[in-house]
């Protein structure tokens, strides 16, 4: 049961002596299950952007709509490489 105003934080101040540092209450599975949502909606985020800096990468380096892997060390532009930041760049806004 939850309790509200003055009479909680009686409870809450009484708990707190008792338990010490080991205190918990509901607002800790609440926060909990916010941090684990953030936790799963961050992941899928950062797959996603690994996924386009993949497919930037195939776009720019080796001119192929792709989202396999690809190291840009392997790319055949020559010294034309020093250009490929200010294309995607420019393609960008």
């Amino acid at each position: 049961m939850f309790l509200f105003g003055a009479r909680a934080a009686q409870d809450d101040e009484s708990a707190l002596h008792a338990l010490g540092d080991f205190t918990a209450n509901a607002r800790l599975l609440l926060l909990s299950s916010v941090a684990i949502l953030i936790g799963i909606i961050s992941a899928y985020v950062a797959v996603g952007l690994l996924s386009l800096i993949t497919f930037f990468t195939n776009l720019f380096f080796f001119q192929r709509l792709s989202f396999a892997a690809a190291s840009p060390a392997a790319h055949m532009l020559g010294g034309l490489v020093v250009i490929v930041p200010v294309i995607g760049a420019s393609s960008s806004g």
